[in-house]
């Protein structure tokens, strides 16, 4: 690398040469004889301790700007465009001047912290110290790290060191006059030794509409210079010169608050309050107050010297940035919350129309065949009556050619202009932004925001509808591979499901199985229907734990065992004490829940037992409900040796029996009486031939159906015919 301003110093190898340890970096710092070889030395050290790959010191100047003084491991084009830096500028040297303290941040965080801000090519980190003394801050050290992520905690406290140590040494070259040879950092010194500051000041002064005033606290006068006037609205020359008359502007809502603030200085020596104030022309104005407290001869506070500055574009434009950040977070927050394409679309709809202040918007997905409205909304949220231009894709594409840039539309002109091939755009649209949705090059949609007056897309306007186009492109593109994900373990559960259930005499049966509303929609919940040899029939549901494959891959070795081990016919508390045993022999730490009923229709004989499972439901033909007292086992897994008591009982002819997974919900404080009390009216229809079994299922899975998330559900109904 060639050495030479801007550029770090190397050997022959390419080598960085700096010094090896702490301790030579803080000799080279305090030996240095000028302000040039200290600078030359700190920004040596850093590099050298840290790896960075480049690093600059900044001056701060006395009208507030950050004025390069020196810079290694960058190339003079590029520090040709960083040499002054504004105070508002929002970018890391700032803020560690403006709060005096170090400011440490990863890659990631950039664009999170400093939305303004343009992106270095590459990932990287940064470390920006202040340069204190004694609570004067002359300006800034940074380095740029070749990694994502800051600095250690000891690397950290090295930086700074080394920061505070050229702080201090830089502070005495200056008392001592030294300046330096090289042009650039010997007009950063004399800026920052205050020549010509009192003009500068006043100019500064005047050009920001900065006020200044003089209050003397036992006269209580306030002298106050005319832009103070101007700013609170008051004639100069009637101005009475009474604190008062600037207390009685503050907003009433903010008098409390500025009173508090006051007071606290006179302790703390310190003044600084915004708030707001109605001029005498109606006009309300932000005000941003700073002052210091003066002493007289005994130490006592006497009065204050302060300035005050109208701030209201600035706060202006702070809320809508605030305000359009926190929409960005809110529709990530609300996308992270969704798995499937449609609710991602509704959850779109509601934030999307007040985050951004739209008339209407329209979502449309890249599909085979081209883009496909997936939904709109027009004004306040509602389902509108889409209108043509916004509901057809080909009206709606940009005219980008390549279709990868967001194209943003400020008038009806423009829309004519940009998208004449459809005619106008309805009456009520005066602008609007289109943006294609895009996950790594591949298309996946095109979403487009209307408003109902000409807009101006800012840049910070066009960061905000950008990234939430880029949230909505990476969610849209997780929840097609999440639903397509589902099916596939959804169809490979219901291959494990009984294909039909088998007739046996004297019975109707009927089954119904629901995947859940959330997840993966697969789960181990499972039924059958075994007839015995001798006409008995044995009727099983169960229950695996957990939604994933490894629970329906259990589930299914778990019904197949069983039914295996039903063939011979043992009674249903062996046939479900073998199946514990099978489960416990498995190579899985899951558990399991299971409700056997064996039925004897030519006996009218009901037996019945389980696992850790809801005990089944008796459904009478006059609408009463009635919970089988079943007792309780553990469940299947649990324990190798565990034995299953049964219930015996009956069912009657015209009796139906309800067997369930827990995916059937009860509500808060409620039982069997109020979960079921849509099915006592499809019963009583039931009983007088109006309504099929089939509907008895169906009012079964309903009051699951009514949760927004929902486990997945198996009824299993009964019926004894004869």
């Amino acid at each position: 690398m060639r050495e030479g301003k801007g550029e770090r110093r190397t050997d022959p190898a390419g080598a960085a040469q700096g010094p090896r340890t702490l301790a030579d970096t803080m000799l080279g710092l305090l030996r240095s004889p000028d302000p040039g070889s200290l600078l030359a030395a700190a920004m040596d050290g850093c590099l050298a301790r840290t790896g960075a790959r480049a690093g600059t010191v900044y001056l701060l100047q006395d009208d507030g700007w950050l004025r390069l003084a020196k810079g290694l491991g960058l190339s003079e084009e590029l520090l040709a465009t960083v040499r002054l830096i504004p105070p508002e500028a929002d970018l890391p040297p700032v803020e560690a001047v403006r709060t005096r303290r170090p400011v440490h941040i990863r890659a990631e965080e950039y664009r999170g912290r400093y939305p303004r801000a343009q992106l270095p090519p590459e990932p990287t980190a940064f470390g920006c110290l202040p340069l204190l003394v004694d609570g004067r801050c002359l300006g800034t050290l940074a380095v740029q790290l070749p990694g994502t992520e800051p600095l250690p905690r000891s690397g950290q406290r090295e930086l700074e060191l080394i920061a505070a140590t050229c702080a201090h040494r830089l502070d005495h070259l200056l008392a001592q006059g030294a300046g330096s040879e090289d042009a650039r950092l010997d007009q950063a010194l004399r800026l920052l030794q205050g020549r010509s500051r009192a003009a500068r000041l006043e100019l500064a002064m005047a050009n920001a509409e900065i006020g200044s005033f003089d209050w003397d606290f036992a006269s209580g006068r306030v002298i106050g210079d005319e832009r103070l006037c101007r700013i609170f609205g008051i004639g100069p020359h009637h101005y009475d010169e009474g604190a008062e008359t600037f207390f009685r502007a503050i907003h009433p809502d903010d008098r409390v608050r500025v009173n508090r603030l006051v007071r606290e200085s006179v302790d703390t020596g310190v003044y600084r309050a915004q708030y707001r104030i109605a001029r005498p022309d109606g006009a309300e104005r932000w005000i941003d107050a700073s002052g210091k407290v003066v002493p007289d001869s005994h130490g006592r506070p006497a009065g204050m010297l302060g300035v005050v500055q109208d701030r209201t574009e600035q706060h202006a434009r702070e809320a809508g940035s605030a305000a359009r950040q926190q929409f960005v977070l809110d529709l990530s927050r609300a996308l992270s919350e969704v798995l499937s394409v449609q609710a991602m679309v509704e959850k779109v709809f509601d934030i999307v129309l007040p985050g951004l202040g739209g008339l209407a918007t329209a979502l449309y997905l890249r599909e085979e065949r081209g883009l496909r409205l997936a939904g709109s909304r027009g004004p306040a949220g509602r389902e509108a009556r889409r209108p043509d231009w916004l509901a057809r894709p080909d009206h709606a594409l940009p005219r980008d050619p390549q279709g990868e840039h967001p194209l943003f539309l400020g008038s009806r002109a423009e829309l004519i202009r940009r998208l004449p091939h459809h005619g106008p755009p309805p009456e009520s649209v005066h602008a609007a932004a289109l943006l294609p949705l895009t996950v790594e090059g591949e298309p996946v949609g095109l979403w487009m925001i209307c408003y109902a007056e000409p807009r101006e897309f800012t840049a910070d306007v066009q960061v905000a509808h950008t990234a939430a186009a880029g949230l909505l492109a990476q969610s849209l593109a997780r929840a097609r591979q999440f639903e397509s994900r589902r099916r596939q373990l959804n169809e490979l559960q219901h291959l494990m499901l009984p294909r039909r259930v088998p007739g046996a005499p004297g019975i109707e049966t009927v089954v119904r199985y629901v995947p859940a509303a959330e997840g993966l929609y697969v789960g181990g919940d499972w039924y059958d229907v075994l007839p015995m040899p001798d006409g008995r029939v044995v009727l099983a549901i169960g229950d695996v734990q957990g939604h994933s494959a490894e629970a329906a891959a259990v589930m299914g070795q778990l019904r197949t065992a069983m039914r295996a081990q039903a063939k011979p016919g043992p009674p249903v508390d062996e046939l479900l004490a073998l199946g514990n045993r099978t489960l416990c022999e498995l190579d899985t730490e899951l558990l399991a829940t299971c409700c056997l009923v064996e039925l004897d229709p030519s006996r009218s004989a009901l037996t019945a037992v389980r696992a850790g499972h809801p005990p089944p439901l008796l459904l009478r033909p006059d609408g009463r409900v009635r919970e089988l007292a079943v007792p309780a086992g553990l469940p299947l897994g649990a324990f190798a040796d565990t034995g299953y008591p049964a219930l015996t009982g009956a069912l009657a002819p015209g009796e139906v029996l309800l067997l369930f997974t827990d995916g059937m919900r009860e509500p808060p404080g409620g039982g069997p009486e109020e979960t079921f009390a849509e099915l006592r009216t499809a019963l009583v229809r039931w009983a007088h031939g109006d309504v099929p079994l089939g509907t008895l299922a169906d009012r079964a899975v309903a009051s699951a159906l009514s949760h927004d998330t929902y486990d997945d559900l198996a009824v299993l109904l009964v019926h004894r015919t004869g």
